[in-house]
């Protein structure tokens, strides 16, 4: 498994930044995990739900309302705590673990949830612990999302989004990072998908907007790993603002906290049962 998102500075723009997933997201995923379980009663809550990778929770957080009990771990320490501090729910804790080794009993989860974070695993180490701990009737839910599109808020999308994407893809083309994580990303699990071992396996997606300012969106993308806030990553993300405004024809000394950009997620979300054991 690959580490990254681990400092303290970057936990911190983490939690502040990255509240993005839909709240559809959880309601559409349990009526799947529901499908297959006998005498479901709908006025109950699922037992267990165990979440891989949870950062500092921001999908933990929509899924808690449908189980007894959420275990949700990840790697970082610093992650983990941050996801203590914001933890409202009584049933909902937060340890350590990796994908490659999960801390539950065989048969044990009705589902494990893995969001935005899969393609730093040891998948067929990570797809065999979850065969084993989850139920007959569990299921495997991934999520995931690239980049957003952008556009000034209230703009129609083109000729603006266009132009985002040709500035965006030139200054990523200069920053250090996994490009075969990032092309797995960007193309929404196509391997990762392929490779879950299960005949039972189905995708769809879902939208969101958000409006933030562009300052906000600069300090967004310090949470993604090919921006973690090293001076030279700070460089490029200026250059990124003065691309983008130029591209948009915009004042260079416009205040970037006051001028509004509408930005346009699409996220995958994969849900698949009876997991094959190697």
């Amino acid at each position: 498994m690959q580490r990254y998102y681990e400092a303290k500075e970057i936990t911190d723009f983490y939690i502040k930044y990255r509240g993005i997933y839909p709240k559809t997201a959880a309601d559409n995923v349990i009526k799947h995990v529901v499908a297959n379980k006998r005498n479901y009663d709908e006025s109950k809550k699922l037992e267990r739900m165990l979440e891989v990778g949870c950062g500092s929770g921001q999908a933990t957080n929509l899924f808690a309302p449908y189980f007894k009990e959420v275990i949700a771990t990840d790697v970082s320490p610093n992650m983990i705590d941050k996801a203590n501090q914001q933890n409202v729910f009584s049933h909902v804790s937060y340890a350590e673990g990796c994908a490659e080794s999960i801390d539950a009993e065989n048969g044990s989860v009705d589902l494990v949830l893995s969001a935005e974070c899969a393609h730093w695993f040891d998948l067929p180490k990570y797809y065999s612990e979850v065969a084993r701990v989850l139920k007959p009737d569990g299921c495997l839910v991934l999520i995931c999302y690239y980049i957003p599109s952008a556009h000034p808020a209230g703009s129609a999308r083109e000729p603006y989004v266009s132009q985002y994407w040709k500035v965006f893809n030139a200054i990523i083309s200069e920053a250090t990072y996994d490009r075969k994580a990032y092309k797995e990303i960007e193309n929404q699990y196509p391997n990762i998908y392929r490779k879950i071992p299960s005949d039972e396996k189905t995708s769809f997606k879902l939208h969101t907007q958000k409006t933030v300012s562009l300052a906000v969106y600069i300090e967004m993308l310090k949470t993604v790993d090919c921006f973690q806030n090293t001076e030279y990553d700070q460089l490029l993300l200026n250059k990124f603002s003065r691309m983008l405004k130029k591209a948009w024809g915009l004042d260079d000394n416009i205040d970037e906290s006051k001028f509004n950009i509408d930005l346009h997620f699409e996220f995958r979300v994969m849900v698949a049962r009876n997991l094959k054991s190697n």
